[in-house]
């Protein structure tokens, strides 16, 4: 179990991650509610994390209707447990490195087993024409991994699905 004390010694804007805890289930774990709304964190109205791009909040939906787009599932850092916005999420920094929007689906109470079975089970998780993949802790391209810290590529792009 987490030291709340001690992480909010060092890191205040955990606090808020705290007050907006409305946990729903999702398959084997547990996950913010929908439609959350806080300078810290927000959520869509499936519940999913929202992502920025291009100084524009995206939500699941948003990312969809966009021609090309990527998708980035794995745990709380994935998610972006404890940072300052949803514009500090991997998702968002991806799509800010690469020009396309990320959506974050990420799990922030998932772990590398539980996201590998949402991964492998999810339609969501497959990659399109449209759709790129990341899938825990690879960011899956149509020209191969690339590695952008904290995550780490070891999966080939026929690995998703």
């Amino acid at each position: 179990m987490a030291n709340y004390r001690a992480i909010l010694k060092h890191h205040p804007e955990v606090r808020e991650y705290i007050r907006l805890r409305k946990w729903v289930h999702r398959g084997e774990t547990v996950s913010y509610g929908p439609s959350i709304e806080s300078d810290t964190l927000s959520t869509d109205a499936i519940g999913y994390r929202n992502s920025v791009w291009r100084g524009r909040r995206m939500t699941l939906g948003d990312c969809i209707k966009s021609g090309r787009y990527g998708l980035v599932m794995g745990p709380s850092n994935v998610y972006g447990f404890g940072v300052p916005s949803d514009a500090h999420t991997i998702p968002s920094r991806l799509g800010e490195m690469l020009g396309l929007p990320f959506a974050n689906i990420g799990l922030p109470k998932g772990t590398r087993a539980t996201c590998s079975r949402s991964c492998s089970t999810s339609s969501l998780a497959r990659p399109s024409r449209r759709r790129q993949c990341c899938c825990c802790r690879a960011a899956i391209l149509p020209g191969g991994p690339i590695a952008a810290s904290p995550i780490r590529c070891s999966a080939r792009p026929t690995s998703c699905r």
